[in-house]
């Protein structure tokens, strides 16, 4: 990647280049680089605004202090609610507080890790399935003549 500022002609040039070939090029005036910048800034104070309405500051405080403590209560939550999906006989249900609680984190959490807590909970889910299968067919090798 080369990047190229020519401040008399007010414009930001990048250019990938992968084997002495040049793949791509990117041009912005400084006009474009001003009106992006505005419209993050707006969407930033946007972002603000609407979070203030979803949380209130005192569930902020927890949530945005120990990030990591409500990734993992956002994946149990999931996993809870899978597993009485699958299996409402033995499993409880997600109370409204937790339900509540549930989106809450989604609204609130950033994507990438909601992401890493779905992928952990497709990987549980993936392994219960496997020693499923596994117990099946240890169970028709047993009764097989």
């Amino acid at each position: 990647l080369c990047l190229a500022h020519e401040p008399s002609n007010g414009k930001l040039v990048a250019s990938f280049v992968a084997a002495n070939k040049e793949l791509l090029e990117l041009t912005l005036w400084r006009s474009q680089i001003k009106h992006i910048r505005r419209v993050l800034a707006e969407r930033k104070r946007e972002h603000a605004r609407l979070e203030e309405i979803m949380v209130s500051s005192a569930d902020r405080q927890t949530i945005f202090h120990d990030q990591d403590a409500c990734v993992n209560e956002y994946q149990t939550l999931c996993e809870k609610r899978v597993k009485h999906k699958f299996d409402p006989e033995t499993t409880e249900a997600l109370e409204t507080e937790e339900e509540t609680r549930l989106q809450q984190l989604q609204d609130v959490l950033p994507v990438r890790m909601l992401g890493r807590a779905q992928l952990h909970l497709v990987e549980m889910i993936e392994e219960e399935e496997r020693e499923h299968q596994r117990a099946i067919t240890t169970a028709q090798r047993a009764a097989a003549p």
